[in-house]
């Protein structure tokens, strides 16, 4: 009774035989961004999101991102990030503790257009 050949033996025999057009190379890695999560159908949460997010983040075919902030800007390259996606930003200064979110650039009436709009741009994307 014969054994087969130690499993490192059967995997070099494997990959040094395929050829580069089927390569066993691991597809490219997705990370999503801390914390993240499902609210609702449609709609994600996280913590700030960076670089290797983005990947991740693109494959959910986002429409929009709401920023709850407090008075800092926005990372340059997330704005990239939205700005090659065509996404919709929309940012909230939560830094006074209101209870309701206050966009600081925009009127009462602009802001429950922004919220009404929102509600319509699934799959959006929330994140501090």
């Amino acid at each position: 009774m014969t054994r087969p050949p130690p499993i490192q033996q059967q995997y070099s025999t494997m990959t040094s035989s395929t050829s580069a057009s089927t390569s066993l190379d691991p597809p490219p890695l997705v990370v999503p961004p801390i914390n993240f999560s499902l609210v609702a159908p449609g709609i994600y949460r996280s913590g700030h999101p960076n670089k290797k997010n983005f990947g991740f983040l693109r494959r959910l075919g986002l429409k929009g991102i709401m920023y709850v902030e407090g008075t800092e800007e926005y990372r340059k390259d997330s704005l990239d990030f939205v700005r090659t996606q065509g996404l919709v930003l929309h940012r909230f200064d939560l830094s006074k503790e209101s209870v309701r979110p206050i966009h600081t650039n925009r009127s009462s009436k602009n802001q429950r257009s922004t919220r009404r709009s929102l509600r319509h741009k699934k799959p959006s994307f929330t994140h501090t």
